[in-house]
This record gives structure tokens, C-alpha cells and sequence, in this order.
């Protein structure tokens, strides 16, 4: 049989470098952060209370839960993957954090904090010589915390309602207003699907009526020649076809905004 050359387009995931980048950023601000101090009772000064300012507005992303907090956003709750090297890191932050080496003096502070650049750095080095037993080590970790990962990504996915991934994605949207690159909007698995052109239904009769062993690459650009070559009568029963997939996919698009309150 023909394989199917119109490749799908598959959804964007966040880049292992800067998901890396951002978890050992993570890490190294939550071994700095200082515990909170208990607040001291204060004496009333008889003055009357300051006068209430007005309460914000919500923005359009955001949602709150019966008590009025504000709810975060799915993506802020979406599960972390721990890689083998944030496995070491983690392992070794604590053991270096502490070392003349590793501080710096925040520009904003004025306090030594760690200087995650050079632990990175460090630890980065140290990961390309280690020694196979113990990278074992760590990948078997590695391995069980995929493990646990895919079943708590799973567990975000299922949980996630149309209203999460709208707000996701309006949030997205003022992000990329303002200049700012974001991952691809989430998609709702619920959604109806967008049907295919009167080209893909012409590929598909061509794949059932003329199998090929040709490359993937060679047969669409076959399939596109002699597409641009038909007439449109030779067109016409695809066109007919994708039109009728159009108005089904219109109809359920239809009924799936009201479903979710975006009619």
C-alpha cells in the first residue's frame, strides 16, 4: 500500500534546552529563597482605615474560583519532565551553591544569590565526563520519572475543559501583542477537526487507485503536476466532496462554541 506523503502537522513542543534552562533557573532561586518572616502585631493608631482603592478588572484570561482567587493558568500547572541532567543538577546545586565560585552579587539586591551561569557550566562539564556507572545511575532516575511524568501529563490533558485552553490561548495572544513569542495555542482534542481540500480527497483516490512504491517526496510532487493539469470538470467531483465536508465541519464547529460558551 501507498504511504500517506501530506505529512500532519504535528503540535509544537517546548524545546529540551529551554525547558532545561528554565527548571535549573528554577531550582536555583528556590534554594535562595528566604523563608518568610512571621508579621508583629501592631498597635492601632486610631486613625481611621485608609480608603479602599477600586478593584481591577479582571483581564480576559483570567478566572477565579468560588472564594474570588485567582485561578492559574493550565500551562502554569502543566507537568515539568526531569531529564537526566536536571536529575544531576538537582543532585549537585546544593553541593556547590555554597562555594566562592559559584556567588555573585545580585545587581538588584545587592546580595550574594548563585550564580546559575557558572554552576550550569560547571555541572555541564562535569556531565560530559562522567563516569558510565554513574550515568546509569541517574538515567534509571531519569527513566522513572518519565514514567511518572507521562502519567501526570496525561492527568493535566484529561483535566483541561475548553474555558482552560480559551484562557491559555487569549493569554498567548496579548503576549504575542506585545512582542513576546509564545508556544503554539493549545488545542481542544473536543474541537471538530478541519476537513480536508478537494486536492487531499484527489491524493487519496490516487493512493487507493495507483499504489506506488515511490518515495513520499516524488509522488506528491506527481500528484500536485497533474492536479494543475485537470480541468474542472475532472476537479468537480472532488470539489464536491471537500464543499460537503465544509458545511459538516461548519455545522459542528457550530455546535461546539455553543457547547463551550463561545457562540
Amino acid at each position: 500500500m501507498l504511504r500517506p506523503f501530506v505529512a500532519q502537522t504535528q503540535t509544537a513542543t517546548t524545546a529540551r534546552a529551554s525547558l532545561t534552562t528554565s527548571a535549573i533557573v528554577q531550582l536555583a532561586k528556590a534554594q535562595e529563597k528566604p523563608k518568610p518572616k512571621a508579621k508583629r502585631a501592631t498597635k492601632s493608631s486610631g486613625k481611621a482605615p485608609a480608603r479602599e482603592t477600586k478593584a481591577k478588572k479582571d483581564k480576559p484570561w483570567e478566572a477565579r474560583d468560588a472564594k474570588g482567587n485567582l485561578l492559574p493558568l493550565p500551562m502554569e500547572t502543566k507537568p515539568t519532565r526531569r531529564t537526566s541532567f536536571l536529575i544531576y543538577f538537582t543532585e549537585r546545586l546544593p553541593q556547590l551553591k555554597g562555594k566562592d565560585e559559584f556567588r555573585k552579587t545580585s545587581p538588584t539586591s545587592g546580595k550574594s544569590v548563585v550564580d546559575v551561569t557558572a554552576v550550569t557550566s560547571a555541572v555541564g562539564k562535569e556531565w560530559k565526563t562522567l563516569p558510565q556507572a554513574e550515568r546509569q545511575r541517574i538515567d534509571k532516575l531519569a527513566a522513572r520519572a518519565k514514567e511518572q511524568y507521562e502519567k501526570d501529563l496525561k492527568e493535566w490533558q484529561d483535566k483541561l475543559t475548553p474555558e482552560d485552553i480559551r484562557r491559555q490561548n487569549l493569554y498567548y495572544a496579548h503576549q504575542r501583542k506585545k512582542g513576546k513569542s509564545t508556544p503554539s495555542n493549545l488545542k481542544d482534542p473536543s474541537a471538530p477537526k478541519r476537513p480536508q481540500g478537494a486536492f487531499l480527497f484527489y491524493v487519496q483516490h490516487l493512493r487507493e487507485t495507483e499504489p506506488s512504491t515511490e518515495p513520499v517526496h516524488v509522488i506528491a510532487k506527481k500528484a500536485g503536476e497533474r492536479w494543475k493539469a485537470m480541468d474542472a470538470h475532472e476537479k468537480h467531483p472532488f470539489e464536491v466532496k471537500a464543499q460537503g465536508e465544509h458545511e459538516l465541519y461548519v455545522q459542528a464547529l457550530e455546535k461546539y462554541k455553543k457547547a463551550v460558551g463561545q457562540a
